[in-house]
């Protein structure tokens, strides 16, 4: 078995090639929502669950397991607590924490549209434990509740269908595949200028491989590696863009 994979991998080639997306028009869709405090419940939904994954680097299954009876707002950002996610340390399972910054416009603030969301929503108790069956298991105050019964929690699946309704709207070229939220703001971050070891932190991935080989929708980066490569001046010589010439910098 062993010298078959090996050589079906031989005979695989796996491409980087990986296609633009344009996410204005689902910005354009958040602005045209309107109000937060206006909003029908069903967008207020969607629009948080996609704001949350795509700034916050967030799985449908981490929204899923936000335990909102340990949320935090404060001037700056909010604090969310994720009980049990995908991600362990040392084999065992753990609590993450997690920090969401204010974003300066209003209506693509993931906090600002947790205020109006929880006010309304987050009245009854919503009271889920995992895992479902066996084993040590925790509670969880879920944060995402059915829109027309507020007391009900909401399973990853439906969370993904909340995000992907709103992801739906960016463009993409025909045939290929809807991104995902996470890998879309990881992308956005990286061609803005934050570091890698950021995004990785930020993301909660464990390695630099698993973020490339999975998520990295985009191999652009904010650097521009030719101005680097050839640079107008150095320590030894100067560039006359004029000219083209180049003259040795201690003359």
């Amino acid at each position: 078995y062993r010298d078959f994979f090996i050589a079906l991998n031989d005979q695989t080639t796996y491409s980087f090639s990986r296609p633009a997306y344009d996410i204005q028009p689902a910005i354009q869709h958040i602005h045209d929502l309107g109000s937060n405090d206006n909003m029908r419940p069903i967008d207020l939904t969607c629009k948080l669950c996609f704001l949350l994954a795509i700034t916050r680097f967030l799985r449908p299954s981490d929204i899923e397991r936000v335990d909102d009876a340990h949320s935090e707002v404060t001037s700056t950002q909010l604090r969310l607590v994720v009980v049990r996610p995908k991600e362990k340390r040392s084999s065992q399972r753990i609590k993450k924490v997690i920090h969401v910054r204010r974003h300066q416009v209003t209506y693509l603030c993931p906090v600002t549209t947790y205020e109006p969301y929880k006010a309304p929503f987050c009245q009854q108790p919503c009271v889920r434990r995992y895992p479902a069956q066996g084993g040590s298991r925790s509670t969880v105050h879920n944060l995402i509740r059915a829109v027309h019964n507020n007391h009900v929690p909401v399973g990853s699946e439906c969370i993904s269908n909340h995000i992907k309704y709103i992801l739906a709207m960016i463009l993409r070229p025909p045939g290929t595949t809807m991104p995902k939220a996470r890998a879309l703001g990881a992308a956005a971050a990286v061609l803005g200028g934050a570091s890698l070891d950021d995004v990785l932190v930020h993301g909660s991935w464990a390695s630099s491989s698993d973020f490339d080989t999975f998520y990295r929708v985009s191999r652009d980066t904010a650097t521009n590696f030719t101005m680097m490569a050839l640079p107008l001046e150095s320590p030894d010589v100067t560039l006359d863009t004029q000219s083209g010439s180049v003259t040795p910098a201690d003359e």
